[in-house]
């Protein structure tokens, strides 16, 4: 009730016991966890997590993949602690509603990754145990005569160079195998800025008539 004409701010609480609401629980991790490796292109899939309130078909997942370190996700980040599975971001997994997920053109290593469930309220359970799997394929398609492509220089900071000995299409691409740009090169030097590029790994791929050449290279 207002009685001095002044504004009021008024606090409402539900009591425990009279409605029907109660904590949430955490949805259960995802079990199942597999790889399938094509040279250096790895598939992650598991099964579908449950939970107590949201169907198991609303569910997200948040992947993280590293090679550096246990529980240390450089490659692919889920924006939540890794030891916990507290989320740190409000928002839905990073492979959404995905039980499966592709990177393309992983360089050679060892290679560790573990998947959680976010609920519909974005909580997220534990991370499974965390799995390994090894990339051993170093090398590229073979490059036929007339075709060939140079890049420098790699690490690169402002710009990469590449010299070719015929015209063809350039696609970049982030370790993810998310498209950063296409390009028509010409036979020669063709320059290509870099300077708005996160620094990482990033990928290319010289299309040309009767070849296809990929390559890595650094931005730093």
């Amino acid at each position: 009730e207002m009685t001095t004409g002044l504004p009021v701010t008024q606090i409402f609480r539900n009591s425990w016991g009279s409605n029907t609401y109660g904590p949430n629980d955490p949805p259960g991790e995802p079990e199942n966890l597999l790889v399938e490796i094509d040279l250096n292109d790895v598939t992650f899939t598991w099964s579908p997590a449950d939970d107590d309130n949201t169907p198991s078909a609303a569910l997200t997942y948040n992947l993280y993949l590293g090679n550096h370190a246990p529980a240390f996700f450089d490659i692919f980040a889920p924006l939540a602690n890794a030891t916990t599975g507290f989320v740190k971001a409000y928002a839905v997994g990073n492979t959404n509603q995905n039980t499966g997920w592709i990177i393309k053109d992983l360089p050679a290593g060892t290679y560790h990754w573990s998947v959680q469930t976010l609920d519909h309220s974005l909580c997220g359970s534990e991370f499974a145990p965390e799995q390994t799997f090894e990339i051993t394929y170093v090398g590229m398609e073979e490059n036929l005569a007339g075709s060939e492509l140079i890049l420098y220089p790699n690490p690169a900071s402002s710009f990469i160079k590449l010299k070719s000995e015929t015209d063809g299409e350039l696609l970049i691409s982030d370790i993810r195998g998310s498209i950063i740009g296409i390009y028509n090169l010409l036979e020669g030097v063709n320059t290509i800025p870099v300077t708005n590029l996160a620094k990482g790994i990033y990928l290319i791929r010289f299309s040309t008539s009767n070849n296809v050449i990929r390559m890595k290279f650094i931005k730093d």
